[in-house]
């Protein structure tokens, strides 16, 4: 399934139509990531923004303070979050990286054995569903495409290899509150 496509399949799995991207601009979003992370060749934009990503990342420092007027209950929230806002942090040189050469990157949350970790994701794997001034709401992102080889055996005995791709697409929403992830695959 190719990203040009994912509208088409969030609307199926999910019900929601993105109300930005046509599929002209996903198209042009899309060759000017697979151009970036072309290793055939002498890739002057990855070199570039690799060196930029350095410069700009090279003294950089995070402290998270919680201030007085919120008032977390115990100390254990605080330190998850801390934790998990430093674990991205220390991805910084990749993800400013990645922005500089791609154009714009989505960091994109997801929970593993009870810890919040990000995914860097390009801009164009990004579908806004509904926004509240800068406030994203609700999304749907292509998580994940995976190609995989199938070997069917035919009429005799040869051997018909055909390519199947899957494709993890997830909508996440924040109501009142709750953020909620909803997988599908097609």
């Amino acid at each position: 399934m190719k990203t040009i496509y994912a509208t088409k399949w969030l609307k199926k799995l999910f019900g929601v139509s993105s109300v930005r991207k046509s599929d002209i601009e996903q198209a042009e979003e899309l060759r000017h990531v697979l151009r970036y992370e072309d290793t055939t060749e002498f890739n002057i934009t990855s070199i570039i923004s690799n060196k930029l990503s350095n410069i700009v990342c090279s003294d950089a420092s995070a402290e998270i303070i919680c201030p007085e007027a919120i008032n977390i209950k115990d100390n254990k929230t605080f330190d998850f979050l801390s934790e998990s806002f430093h674990r991205s942090f220390d991805n910084l040189n990749l993800i400013t990286a990645r922005a500089f050469g791609i154009g714009g990157v989505v960091l994109k949350p997801y929970i593993y054995n009870g810890a919040i970790y990000t995914d860097i994701i390009p801009q164009n794997r990004l579908f806004i569903i509904e926004q509240h001034g800068e406030i994203i709401t609700k999304a749907g992102f292509v998580a994940e495409t995976i190609t995989q080889d199938d070997i069917k055996h035919t009429n005799f005995n040869k051997r018909q290899k055909n390519k199947t791709r899957y494709t993890r697409l997830e909508y996440h929403s924040l109501e009142d509150g709750v953020y909620t992830i909803a997988k599908g695959e097609k």
